[in-house]
């Protein structure tokens, strides 16, 4: 990745050397702006880089590629995953605390308002929480 982000710098900076007239008309100066020339490269090289990353998730002996690549993601998924169950024990808890308290589930609305969740979001943890009062 740093290599790609490198290679880019410098077809950047190749594309915007020795310009520091004003274009026409535009007010900004040469360097701010980008010929159909120089944006062509940065296409090119924007594509060769994701046929090259394409080729290597095809390519069965980039074993290493495709774990170091995975390993960040699998550790998200894991926190993600974790902090949602945390969120359903939440609403557990309060739903069982509200029945105990005053013999009634609260709402959507409430358990909305109660943790800030979205509609769906509240949804989807009730219809999952439900079966385990």
């Amino acid at each position: 990745m740093r290599d790609r982000l490198t290679m880019a710098r410098r077809v950047r900076a190749y594309a915007t050397t020795n310009k520091t007239v004003k274009e026409a008309g535009t007010g900004l100066s040469s360097t701010q702006h980008v010929t159909p020339t120089e944006r062509s490269a940065l296409r090119t090289f924007g594509s060769r880089g994701g046929k090259k990353s394409a080729q290597r998730w095809t390519d069965p002996t980039q074993t290493e590629y495709h774990t170091n690549a995975r390993k960040p993601l699998e550790a998200a998924n894991k926190r993600r995953a974790q902090q949602a169950r945390a969120s359903k024990a939440e609403v557990l808890a309060f739903l069982s605390r509200q029945i105990v308290e005053s013999g009634t589930q609260p709402t959507r609305r409430e358990v909305m308002q109660e943790f800030g969740l979205s509609e769906s979001t509240a949804k989807r943890y009730l219809r999952e929480v439900r079966h385990l009062l």
